[in-house]
C-alpha cells in the first residue's frame, strides 16, 4: 500500500494552523480503541479522513416533512450524491435506544447489498455534559498538549463550556463527557465492519444527524445480518494555563449497543470485463452493482514502472499512467460522483478499487481509464457484462 510522505503532503496541501492540527489530533484520540482492528487496505482521501474524525458541520438545512435521515442529509451542503438514492432504496428501521445518561439513539434507515451496510441515524439528548470542575493541580493526568493553546470549533457543543472556562482564573479545570457512535458497525457477535465513508451534521437544535457505509466480509455475507451500532463516551479534561487551554483525553468505560437487523437487497448484479492494450497492459474488472452504485476492482498487469509510480513517492515518472476509472452507459458518462477508494500494487500488478454512483443507468456499462496526463481514453474501455 502506498505510504504517505509528510513532506510531500505539506507541498500538496496548504499549511494548517497549530490550532487546527491540535483539534484534529484531539478528535482522532477521542475515537474508540478496538483490539485487533482490521488492517486498512486502501488509502483515504483527505475529505474522507475529515469525515471519519467526525467533524460536526453546522447546517441550517430544514428537516423536510416525511424525509428520513438520508433524505435530510441529501439536502445539506455538498452531500454525497448517493444519499437521494439511499433515501428511496433504504428500508425503515426505526430502532431507538434511550440510555440512562439521557441520550437517545435512533437507527433510522438501512440498506444492505451483501457487501456493504448503509445506515442513517440520529443522536439527541445529553450528548455533552460537564462532570466535575474545580481549580488546582490534577493528579495522574496525561496532558495532550503543554506547549500551545488547544482550539475548539465554535460550532462544537463544547464551545460554551470552553468559553466559560477561559473566563476563569489560571488552573481552573472542567471534566466534559461527550457521546458519539463508533466509527464503524459490528455484527452482534462482535465482528467489526470496517467503515468506508459517512458524515455527521449538527443541527441547530443539537441533534446529530449522520450516515455510515460499512464493509461486510465476504465470508460473513448472509440474507439477514444482525448488526449493532455502538455508542461510546469520551472524557475530556480541560484546564486553563498561562498559555491558554490544555486537554487530556480518556475513553469512558460505558458503552451502549444499538442492535438492528438488515435484509439483503435482492437486485444485485455481478459484472465483469477484460481488455488488452497493445501489449502495454491487460485489465480485468470485477464489479457488483446494486440499485445505488457500482463497486468494482480493476486489476492491471502492467509495466513495473506504473506500479512504482503509485507505490514509491521518490519514483520520478516520465510517462503517462492510469489514475482512475469512470463509468459510461453507452456514450454517456455517468457516475460523476465516483469514489476512488484507493490503489494498491506490487511487482507488475495494480489494483484499483472504485465505488461509482450510476444514477439508475444500468445498461451498456463500461469503465473508461483516466490517465494522469492525457485524460480519458475511450478506446481502452472495459465492457462490463452480467455474469
Amino acid at each position: 500500500m502506498k505510504q504517505w510522505d509528510a513532506e510531500k503532503l505539506k507541498k500538496m496541501y496548504p499549511a494548517m494552523t497549530d490550532e487546527f492540527s491540535a483539534r484534529m489530533d484531539a478528535l482522532v484520540r477521542s475515537l474508540p480503541f478496538r483490539e485487533e482492528e482490521p488492517k486498512m487496505k486502501r488509502k483515504l482521501s483527505l475529505g474522507l479522513v475529515l469525515a471519519l474524525v467526525l467533524i460536526l458541520a453546522a447546517t441550517a438545512t430544514a428537516v423536510a416533512a416525511g424525509l428520513g435521515a438520508f433524505g435530510q442529509l441529501a439536502n445539506a451542503h455538498d452531500p454525497d450524491a448517493r444519499l437521494n438514492d439511499l433515501e428511496n432504496m433504504a428500508s425503515p428501521v426505526q430502532q431507538t435506544i434511550q440510555t440512562d445518561d439521557g441520550i437517545t439513539v435512533t437507527i433510522d434507515q438501512a440498506y444492505y447489498d451483501g457487501e456493504r451496510v448503509f445506515i442513517s441515524y440520529q443522536l439527541s439528548g445529553s450528548l455533552l455534559r460537564t462532570e466535575g470542575s474545580g481549580k488546582g493541580e490534577l493528579e495522574g493526568v496525561s496532558w495532550f498538549n503543554e506547549d500551545y493553546d488547544i482550539a475548539v470549533d465554535p460550532d462544537s457543543p463544547a464551545a460554551a463550556v470552553i468559553e466559560e472556562l477561559r473566563s476563569k482564573e489560571k488552573d481552573a479545570w472542567v471534566h466534559v463527557v461527550s457521546a458519539a457512535l463508533h466509527d464503524g458497525l459490528s455484527l452482534t457477535d462482535g465482528t467489526y465492519l470496517d467503515i468506508i465513508g459517512g458524515e455527521e451534521r449538527l443541527l441547530p437544535d443539537g441533534t446529530v444527524l449522520g450516515w455510515k457505509e460499512c464493509e461486510v466480509p465476504k465470508t460473513l455475507a448472509a440474507d439477514t445480518l444482525s448488526c449493532k451500532a455502538v455508542l461510546f463516551r469520551t472524557i475530556t479534561t480541560y484546564q486553563k494555563t498561562e498559555r491558554g487551554l490544555r486537554a487530556a483525553f480518556a475513553r469512558g468505560s460505558e458503552e451502549t449497543d444499538i442492535p438492528f437487523t438488515v435484509q439483503k437487497e435482492t437486485q444485485v448484479t455481478h459484472l465483469a470485463g477484460e481488455s488488452e492494450v497493445g501489449g502495454l497492459y491487460t485489465a480485468r474488472a470485477d464489479c457488483s452493482m446494486n440499485r445505488v452504485d457500482l463497486k468494482g476492482n480493476v486489476v492491471l498487469e502492467c509495466p513495473e514502472g506504473w506500479v512504482k509510480a503509485w507505490m514509491d513517492w521518490d519514483y520520478e515518472r516520465d510517462f503517462d499512467v492510469i489514475e482512475g476509472w469512470v463509468l459510461y452507459s453507452g456514450e454517456e458518462r455517468i457516475g460523476n460522483e465516483g469514489n476512488d477508494r484507493g490503489v494498491s500494487g506490487e511487482g507488475t500488478t495494480l489494483n484499483y478499487e472504485e465505488i461509482i454512483r450510476h444514477g439508475g443507468h444500468m445498461e451498456d456499462l463500461k469503465l473508461v481509464p483516466v490517465y494522469a496526463d492525457s485524460g480519458e481514453h475511450m478506446d481502452e474501455a472495459i465492457l462490463l457484462t452480467p455474469q
